[in-house]
């Protein structure tokens, strides 16, 4: 080693016990006993930055709030408890401050000057104590003060009270939360500080700004005149200038000049015409500093949907979460050990954030690529954070479609085709199942909603049109409204067969890969079924709604309503109902869909066998129940004359509301 190296080194680790908890080479550079000073105030940073920059202040403002709406759970040996002491201290950690106030100030605090204090009561000085309040503290007040103990990190707090005085506090006094700073162990550096120069820069630009518009907003010139040939001459004229034209009130106001006064205006210079263009990057660099999107200080020349989308997200994955993983793990370091009990810990819980949801259809899509592999639904829920309530034979290994567990041999064949079941992989299955079809009754829901909406508001507005009133009158209604039905029926057609193509390709596909084989939902057979049952169901729906008009205006009529409140009362029916009609819609088209595009996947991938799955809970009809596991050659009716779960040949007492499944082989 060369001799500067050897000498630099022994400096580093002079005299450290081999067993030293807190001194080591990270002090040097600070004197033991003496108090450790912040280069950056908090009062400074709110001064200087917080209050004078509109670009610190959202980002502090985002981020704060952002952090403040994550709730805090403690946990158990990894079970979460709503109800434990040291969560409800942190959903209300002292009379006058919320949970997420609590949050809010150590955001900003740490976001601001880098360090952020919390205050347990009653002090846990002598021994652990569970405290019953936590209170933020001004950092400026406080400073650490190194230990002179080599094995001691601290010897405790210097506080200065808000009259002066100073006291020394023992060490336990503070939890004390700091952002990383490589130069000083004791006191942490914030976002605010690596941002300094440019908001310095920025808030210059304003100023210079603000001058040139009390200077009525021009460029800079020069008076010039042959006329003046002393000081007094020279102040003389620069006071009347002055008097005259920098007054607020005289803004704008034209110049007149006396003698040969001469004035010559300077052009713009480069630095001058650049400066929005140079304001536009010193907030984006004030958002890098921050770790947060430009979209979040104002910046929104390249927004876009997925571009706000994207923002609210990375705005926690890329700077909350990590911030409340510092704040996490100084908490169980600190706070966790005063209550002396095993197996506690704490951690924040993200379910409730509507940002963080976005990415819940993706990973869904993850976890049927992992169960087709065989991997048990307990550990896929572990690992994509899944949150799916534990039910039996979660934690087994399946196959795709046949559900013979992974490792064991095949069970025994029933009389038909197929494997005999036990109840845990028929629930097993049938809960997938049923959670896709869950979330696409949703979709469809949302997408029938507008359809009967449009279908109110323009059967009202036609009724609303029918000023007079004729003997026929309730007649004449009726026909009005029907009318107006009747001139949908295309555009409902239109809409159930999109939709009905879009089940048939999603669930049939799905049934086509599991099995290995193909399934064109473009096939002639399937566009012709498409087009029929469309044509059939939107005959049945809109017949449906010609007989709920025909009720409103009847009871309308014979209330002696005129002809305005029976349009109002009938688009008030349909605004009321939209969503239980639309969901009613959804469950049957569904249905019939999957069911329809599964058993035509299945015979175009070569399946021999279905078998029926009925609905596992109290919901289902009893003669559904009788035919579980019914097991027969593809193409075969099962005994209830069904081809499929959904198949419009069971009738509307089969299929309204149906859930069951079915497997292929």
């Amino acid at each position: 080693m060369n001799p500067l190296r050897r000498l630099l080194l022994k400096a580093l680790i002079w005299n450290v016990p081999s067993t030293a908890s807190g001194w080591s080479a990270l002090h040097v550079g600070y004197s033991p006993g003496q108090p450790v000073y912040s280069e950056l105030t908090l009062q400074k940073a709110v001064r200087e930055g917080y209050t004078m920059s509109i670009a610190v202040y959202r980002a502090v403002r985002a981020i704060a709030q952002a952090a403040s709406s994550v709730p805090w759970v403690a946990s158990v040996n990894g079970e979460n408890d709503w109800g434990h002491p040291l969560t409800k201290l942190l959903a209300s950690p002292n009379p006058e401050y919320s949970g997420q106030d609590m949050i809010e100030v150590t955001t900003a605090h740490l976001l601001l000057c880098g360090n952020a204090l919390w205050q347990p009561l009653p002090t846990p000085d002598k021994r652990p104590v569970p405290p019953v309040e936590l209170w933020p503290c001004q950092p400026d007040m406080i400073q650490p003060i190194p230990s002179r103990d080599r094995a001691v990190w601290l010897d405790g707090w210097q506080y200065r009270d808000p009259e002066g005085r100073i006291s020394t506090l023992p060490r336990a006094t503070f939890i004390h939360l700091m952002r990383f700073n490589p130069a000083n162990p004791y006191w942490g550096i914030g976002d605010l500080q690596a941002a300094a120069r440019t908001i310095d820069a920025d808030n210059e630009a304003q100023d210079t700004q603000k001058i040139s518009m009390q200077n009525r907003g021009m460029p800079d010139g020069v008076f010039s005149s042959d006329m003046i040939q002393t000081q007094d001459q020279h102040e003389e004229a620069v006071r009347q200038v002055r008097e005259l034209y920098l007054q607020k009130g005289n803004r704008r106001a034209p110049w007149v000049l006396g003698g040969s006064m001469k004035w010559t205006q300077m052009s713009l210079t480069p630095v001058e015409m650049d400066f929005i263009k140079s304001r536009i990057q010193n907030k984006r660099d004030i958002a890098a500093a921050f770790g947060v999107d430009p979209w979040w200080i104002g910046d929104r020349e390249h927004s876009s949907y997925n571009n706000v989308a994207e923002a609210r997200r990375s705005l926690y994955e890329d700077t909350v979460l990590p911030l409340l993983d510092d704040v996490q793990a100084m908490v169980n370091l600190r706070l966790v050990p005063l209550y002396q009990q095993d197996g506690l810990a704490i951690g924040y819980d993200t379910s409730g954030v509507a940002a963080m949801r976005n990415d819940y259809g993706m990973k869904v899509d993850q976890a049927q690529k992992l169960f087709s592999m065989g991997v048990p639904v307990s550990q896929i829920s572990e690992r994509l954070e899944l949150g799916i309530e534990e039910f039996p034979g979660w934690d087994n290994s399946y196959m795709p479609f046949s559900l013979a567990p992974v490792g064991v041999s095949q069970p025994e064949q029933s009389k038909a085709h197929g494997p005999i079941l036990t109840e845990e992989q028929k629930a097993l299955h049938w809960k997938l199942a049923d959670r896709k079809r869950a979330a696409w009754i949703r979709m469809v829901t949302a997408k029938v909603r507008p359809l009967y909406e449009e279908l109110g508001r323009e059967m009202a507005s036609a009724l609303r049109a029918e000023k007079s009133r004729k003997a026929s009158a309730e007649d004449d209604l009726v026909q009005i409204a029907w009318r107006v039905t009747g001139d949908k029926a295309k555009r409902w057609e239109a809409y159930i067969a999109s939709l009905g193509f879009a089940t048939i390709e999603e669930f049939g596909g799905e049934i086509a890969r599991a099995l290995g084989g193909t399934f064109n939902p473009q096939a002639a057979a399937v566009r012709s079924w498409l087009a029929q049952h469309a044509a059939e169901q939107v005959e049945t729906i809109l017949g449906t709604q010609k007989a709920e008009a025909a009720r409103l205006i009847r009871d309308g009529v014979e209330a002696h309503l005129s002809n305005q409140r029976i349009a109002q009362s009938l688009q008030q029916f349909y605004t009321e109902r939209a969503e239980f009609m639309a969901e009613r819609v959804a469950r049957t088209e569904t249905a019939m869909a999957a069911g329809y595009g599964q058993h035509e996947a299945a015979l175009a991938s070569g399946a021999t066998w279905h078998m029926w799955l009925s609905t596992r809970d109290d919901r289902t009809r009893d003669e559904h129940i009788g035919i579980d596991g019914e097991t027969v050659d593809l193409g075969v009716r099962y005994s209830n004359g069904m081809l499929y779960p959904g198949d419009p040949a069971g009738g509307p007492e089969n299929v309204i509301n149906c859930r069951c499944t079915e497997l292929f082989g």
